[in-house]
């Protein structure tokens, strides 16, 4: 059946009674924009917070068949092992950038996070200024160093650059993120 005429149908059963149409006017606005399911998955590379009233209901969910309270219950999910990345300019250097690779370490912080805004936003902003505090301790030449042995060896690794990990994996704990690397790009 076509929906307008199964909406006029109802509207002229509501005409009728009108416990019927305060009934309908008040459940509708409700189902529009839930999940009625109680039933829902979580991938491998996912974790699911569960809210409640905008509330987070219980600890982050792992992979599998769940269940929840239909209607009152909202599923979010979050790629807890998507790797994303944020390129940053090396200041005082036309050729070098930094890009920083980082992924989900606790879902229920990231989902608070996420919550106040664009997380790759709050992420940049969080972590530039550090960035630019800790890499102002080098000269370029360290740098450029770290980038040519990069190119060789991804898995390279020295004092500077674990420093500078370190460094700025500490403004972003509160986040729920964890990063990985930092990749020295030098561009031609």
């Amino acid at each position: 059946m076509h929906a307008a005429y199964l909406w006029a149908l109802c509207l002229r059963i509501c005409m009728r009674n009108y416990k019927y149409l305060i009934c309908v006017l008040i459940m509708f606005p409700l189902l529009i924009g839930c999940d009625a399911s109680p039933i829902y998955s979580v991938r491998l590379d996912e974790e699911a917070i569960i809210t409640q009233n905008g509330d987070i209901h219980g600890d982050p969910k792992k992979p599998g068949l769940h269940f929840k309270i239909p209607i009152l219950q909202k599923v979010h999910k979050i790629q807890i092992h998507q790797v994303r990345f944020l390129t940053i300019p090396i200041p005082n250097s036309n050729s070098l950038k930094a890009k920083i690779m980082w992924t989900v370490k606790d879902s229920k912080k990231f989902f608070i996070a996420k919550q106040k805004g664009n997380i790759s936003e709050i992420f940049k902003s969080t972590v530039t200024p550090e960035f630019y505090k800790i890499i102002s301790e080098y000269d370029l030449d360290t740098i450029v160093q770290i980038s040519r042995e990069q190119n060789k060896d991804p898995e390279f690794t020295n004092d500077a650059r674990d420093r500078i990990l370190v460094y700025i994996q500490k403004p972003v704990d509160d986040f729920g993120i964890r990063i990985i690397n930092t990749f020295f790009e030098e561009t031609r």
